[in-house]
């Protein structure tokens, strides 16, 4: 098989958020539901948010951002990772995964409550995708909302462990 020339590689641009509906179908089991929730909380611009998030939000994903010269922006896999995390923790209050299970689960699942004691949320993003960024977004996020919000559902301090990995 002949191996095409970077010219001949059609690069396009979409020119709008795909809707849930025009996308494949995640085997994951909370991803479809969560994907869909998300999408509507995007298109009625974010509501019940602290103003710190709001004003985040509209600056990461709103305004035009130049580095080097170069227009800047987030790759959808990465805003998508962002908001639903924000959507989640704070418009959802979220803390738990039998929480998360129960209203946007897909099918049976087995709960374990010693384990589900403490918030852990994971994304699963490609190599290459922009995990740090993902990452340092949403570091911003808290610490911003707990020097400016509310202290006790925000966090100011962070420990990031990434074994063999350069962050």
């Amino acid at each position: 098989m002949k191996k095409p020339k970077i010219e001949d590689i059609i690069q396009f641009e979409p020119q709008e958020i795909l809707s849930p509906l025009q996308r494949d179908k995640s085997q994951a089991f909370l991803v479809n539901s969560l994907r869909k929730a998300v999408f509507d909380w995007r298109n009625k611009d974010y509501p019940n948010v602290t103003k710190t998030t709001k004003r985040l939000l509209e600056f990461w994903f709103k305004e035009d951002h130049l580095v080097r010269e170069e227009k800047f922006q987030f790759w959808f896999a990465q805003r998508e990772a962002i908001e639903t995390l924000i959507y989640i923790y704070e418009v959802l209050g979220k803390r738990k995964f039998v929480d998360l299970a129960s209203d946007f689960g897909e099918g049976p699942f087995k709960y374990n409550p010693k384990v589900d004691k403490y918030p852990l949320y994971a994304f699963k993003m490609a190599t290459g995708s922009g995990k740090t960024s993902v990452m340092a977004s949403c570091i911003v996020w808290s610490y911003l909302n707990c020097k400016r919000e509310n202290k006790d559902d925000y966090t100011s301090k962070f420990l990031v462990i990434s074994p063999n990995v350069i962050v």
